[in-house]
Order: C-alpha cells, then structure tokens, then sequence
C-alpha cells in the first residue's frame, strides 16, 4: 500500500488487467482488460512492478521491447540459484 497511498484515488484502477502498453511519444497508451470489457487509458509515465518474464507472457508491448532494456530488466530481476531447490 506504500506507493498506493501517495496516489490520488481516481488514478487506481482495481480489478483491471493489463494486456498491452502503446508508446505514442507525449503519452503511454494502456489496454487493460476488466472482466468482459475492455478499457484504454492514457498516462505519461507508468511504472510496472511485476518481473520481465511475466510482463513478456501477457502484456503486449508497442514497439516491442529492445534486446538491451530485456537483458537490463534480465539482470535486475534475476535470482541467483540456490542448492535443493
């Protein structure tokens, strides 16, 4: 909740699922999906808080990402292998 409560309600949106982030130069296109609707917002930044590998499998992004921010995101999330596990 820490980074939700710094933001104005209006701006939560609970229950939508992201399906797609369109780079439109002066703003980001959202595309979310909430239940059988689908909804489209514009924002000029976006964070995303879910690991690179989960983004890739459900969330289309356009353009598509370059191989140089993938192995940054790669690297930062990246978790070292633990024995027996």
């Amino acid at each position: 909740n820490g980074l939700a409560n710094g933001l104005p309600p209006e701006s939560m949106r609970l229950g939508h699922v992201l399906t797609g982030l369109e780079d439109r130069g002066d703003h980001i296109w959202l595309k979310f999906r909430c239940g059988d609707h689908k909804v489209e917002l514009a924002a000029r930044n976006v964070v995303l808080a879910l690991p690179p590998r989960l983004l890739e499998e459900h969330v289309h992004f356009a353009p598509e990402l370059d191989g140089a921010i993938r192995a940054v995101q790669d690297s930062v999330w990246r978790v070292p292998a633990r024995a027996g596990v």
